[in-house]
């Protein structure tokens, strides 16, 4: 069996090698040489005026002058390790350096002064370097010096019992000095250790984050590109459905083309709530700040799902509670998408009854408010013990739920990430046998002026969408939907293949609107939009709005519309209404 990451991780991050300990130690010693130097070259100053005080005739000038040479060398030394930085191989050579001269100038004591007692001088630096060395070799070698230059010195005066006295305190001082580097060397290694290992876990971890952001990435572009291929297709799979049932057709026929919109819509669904679920994963989803109606965007749900309702033989409410504020600053797109996701669910789950959608507006100050939107239901509700997993991924009540009717468990998953990304939350109660209320809540904006939301076009009259019709599609099926369609709606359609055959037939006619696919061959959507909007300038020729036809529906591609002079989007598969409104904007 594959030794699991996190446990190789942890083996690996425990099996740390020594010489990187041992390089981490030698940089503790480089950063500590310039404050050892700054010290100590304080310390050999009051000895020098020290020495000129206590020492008379020779002993005097010599020490004076030793100790005076030897603190301008130390503060020389922390000036230059101010401005260089010490490699740390060399950090202990640069110690036993200072350390030598620290011995040779307490054996001139001795042989200016030879009394037992100026040995003390000898001891304090052998525990004064036990305490800033990290290795025991120097140490060793700075303790030999000393004994060798003491024995020197000392001579045959070892016969005086004060000498031996002092020779043994000299020993205790070492291997006290010793002691000290060695318990120092013990802890600062551990400590070394622990922030090495923990570095190394870090590391690692930032490598795993990395990878899986990486991966989620990779993922969310797949997801992308498959969405645009089977939108594609999709198209014109609906649009067909559709078209269908608007010519004669017997009972049966007209049943059979309703359940393949039906399917084809549910597939649609699936498609988009996968790449919803993907986008938040990868931190993807963005949310826009517009202004919307609430009871234009309530009547919106009602429209789309009235259908479904009636067909199950349902009553579907819209309410919005008086004194409520009707005008909001938020994400229409996102709350319709709850709303209709919650909706859709509640016809789902209902078989006999009613579904009611209220909304509820409580300001909180001049300028904001507490928007609560219920979708309530009179269908078979929801057991206690499920309550807290609904809203988790690919969970359903129970699987009894999936096998009868149907779904991914992404909805309400997707709808409370959504309405959290909002600046809200989505919370449920249920009574099983009696219904389910969902609760949408977040607070938003007000608006005050009403001039802030377009009033809603009129729709119906095929005389109103008389008009030149440019339809720029590479896709077949795609292009004799849209043509269609649109000449059903009263248009005049033309249609080019690509985007330089459509600055061909620019450059010959004018046209009142232009649907423009965005992928192409020989030349896309986004560069022909460019040199059509260069065209218009040059010649200070009138705009012609221009539509985006894409597959895509990540927000990306409408920001790059806009950005190369796309008046509008529509993103596929797109249906009659898709096109009619926009008829009834431009036209």
């Amino acid at each position: 069996m594959a030794e699991p990451q996190a446990a190789k991780s942890l083996r690996e991050a425990s099996t740390i090698d020594r010489r990187v300990i041992n390089n981490a130690l030698d940089g503790v010693l480089a950063a500590s040489l310039r404050p050892v130097c700054v010290g100590l070259g304080l310390f050999y100053a009051l000895l020098t005026v020290w020495y000129g005080f206590e020492l008379d005739g020779e002993p005097r000038n010599s020490m004076s002058l030793s100790t005076g040479l030897l603190s301008i060398a130390l503060v020389v030394g922390a000036v230059w390790f101010e401005r260089n930085r010490v490699a740390p191989r060399f950090a202990h050579p640069a110690a036993a350096l200072i350390g030598v001269a620290a011995v040779v100038n307490a054996l001139l004591l001795l042989v200016s002064v030879p009394e037992p007692h100026q040995t003390t001088n000898l001891m304090i630096v052998q525990l004064g370097f036990g305490c800033l060395l990290f290795s025991l070799r120097w140490f060793a070698g700075l303790a030999l010096l000393s004994f060798l230059g003491w024995g020197f010195v000392v001579g045959n005066r070892t016969a005086d019992p004060e000498w031996h006295h002092f020779g043994l305190a000299l020993v205790q001082a070492t291997l006290f000095g010793a002691l000290i580097l060695v318990v120092r060397i013990r802890a600062y290694r551990d400590i070394q250790e622990l922030r090495l290992r923990d570095q190394i876990l870090v590391d690692q971890l930032k490598q795993a984050n990395q990878a899986a952001l990486v991966a989620v990435k990779a993922k969310s572009e797949f997801l992308a590109n498959m969405s645009h291929e089977i939108r594609t297709p999709m198209t014109a799979m609906l649009g067909m459905a559709e078209l269908m049932q608007m010519t004669e057709l017997d009972e049966s026929q007209r049943e059979y083309a309703a359940t393949i919109e039906r399917a084809g819509n549910t597939l649609l669904q699936l498609v988009n709530d996968i790449l919803d679920f993907s986008k938040m994963e990868a931190g993807q989803l963005a949310v826009e700040k517009v202004s919307f109606n609430l009871p234009e965007l309530l009547g919106e749900v009602h429209e789309l799902l009235s259908v479904k309702a009636k067909q199950k033989n349902l009553t579907l409410l819209v309410e919005v509670e008086p004194e409520s504020p009707l005008r909001y600053r938020g994400d229409p797109t996102r709350i319709k998408q709850v709303l209709v996701n919650l909706t859709g669910n509640a016809i789902k789950f209902t078989h006999q009854g009613y579904v009611r959608l209220r909304a509820k507006g409580q300001p909180l100050d001049a300028e904001q408010a507490m928007l609560e939107i219920q979708v309530e239901d009179s269908g078979i509700g929801i057991a206690a013990d499920q309550l807290d997993h609904i809203f988790e991924a690919f969970t359903q009540a129970d699987a009894s739920t999936t096998r009868k009717y149907g779904g991914t468990g992404l909805g309400l998953a997707i709808s409370r990430q959504l309405a959290r990304l909002l600046g809200g939350d989505l919370r449920v109660t249920s009574d099983p046998g009696k219904g389910s209320v969902f609760t949408l809540s977040m607070v938003l904006p007000m608006v005050m002026h009403r001039s802030s939301i377009p009033a809603p076009l009129p729709e119906g009259d095929p005389a109103r969408y008389q008009g030149q019709v440019l339809l720029v599609e590479d896709n077949p099926d795609t292009q004799s939907l849209a043509q269609e369609l649109l000449m059903r709606m009263g248009c005049n359609v033309e249609h080019a293949s690509n985007g330089a055959e459509a600055l061909e037939r620019l450059s010959s006619k004018t046209y009142d609107l232009v649907f423009m696919d965005c992928h192409m061959p020989s030349m896309n959507g986004y560069d022909a939009t460019r040199e059509i909007r260069k065209r218009e300038a040059g010649s200070g020729g009138k705009h012609t709005p221009i539509i985006a036809l894409t597959a895509s529906v990540l927000p990306e591609e409408r920001a790059r519309c806009k950005e190369v002079g796309m008046d509008d989007y529509i993103a596929k598969p797109f249906s009659k209404r898709d096109l009619q409104q926009v008829l009834a904007r431009y036209l």
